[in-house]
């Protein structure tokens, strides 16, 4: 049992909720609007709506998990672990910048999945059906370059492309549920409270008490639970 130093950490949990309901939402309107177009598009109407609710959730949803994204970066310093690889505003902004965006996303994600302890494998998943649909753009893209492609092949692309978004969106809804869940756990470990701006404002430092926190002797970080190994680095410490 280790005295840490004490911290103060801007509160998540809201956020977290908002990015895991819209998630959700979203992909189960993508998947509604695939179904749409494999039952032959029924109306142009139905099909019009469809597609603009499943657009408008898509985009809420991405909004919410960006807030809930840069808020977890700027946190995950605060618990004794090394410094983030990318800052709260750099982790949006990558997003949104060419190339680098099929790459660093999911450094900032697996990160913070690290952090908590998150299977690497349910954040790989989750970023390789995220990127089907850019790669079957740019290889139709390519061969409509070649030779014309069929209707009926571009159809079918596209509804592949949206069934493997909406279950990358289901799949983000749980690695953000989990890594919620686990520095939860790891801020009341350490001692941190929700960061309160009137009284920062005042030139006063908002700290918690320390507490006594147990810490893996090998990577420093939080001990999430009563299981035997650390779930960073799988010490054991049944050693100690």
């Amino acid at each position: 049992m280790t005295a840490r130093e004490p911290v103060s950490v801007r509160p998540t949990a809201r956020r977290a909720g908002a990015a895991v309901f819209l998630l959700q939402l979203a992909s189960g309107t993508m998947l509604l609007e695939a179904l749409v177009v494999l039952e032959g598009g029924g109306a142009a109407g139905i099909l019009t709506v469809a597609a603009v609710i499943s657009g408008a959730a898509f985009l809420v949803s991405i909004a919410a998990f960006l807030a809930w994204l840069s808020r977890s970066v700027e946190n995950a310093a605060a618990l004794g672990d090394p410094p983030p690889p990318h800052t709260p505003r750099g982790a949006i902004l990558w997003w949104f910048v060419p190339l680098a965006n099929v790459f660093i996303p999911y450094r900032v994600v697996a990160d913070l999945a690290w952090r908590a302890g998150v299977e690497r494998r349910l954040v790989w998943a989750w970023w390789a059906l995220w990127l089907v649909p850019v790669v079957a753009g740019g290889v139709m893209g390519g061969l409509a370059a070649v030779s014309p492609i069929s209707l009926s092949t571009r159809v079918t692309v596209a509804v592949a492309g949206s069934v493997a978004r909406a279950v990358s969106g289901f799949l983000l809804a749980v690695v953000v549920s989990r890594i919620e869940n686990a520095t939860g756990a790891a801020r009341l470990a350490s001692g941190a409270r929700p960061w309160a701006p009137d009284a920062e404002a005042e030139g006063h430092p908002v700290i918690a008490p320390v507490l006594d926190a147990e810490f893996c002797p090998e990577c420093d970080r939080v001990r999430l639970t009563a299981g035997r190994h650390c779930a960073g680095c799988g010490f054991d410490y049944a050693a100690t």
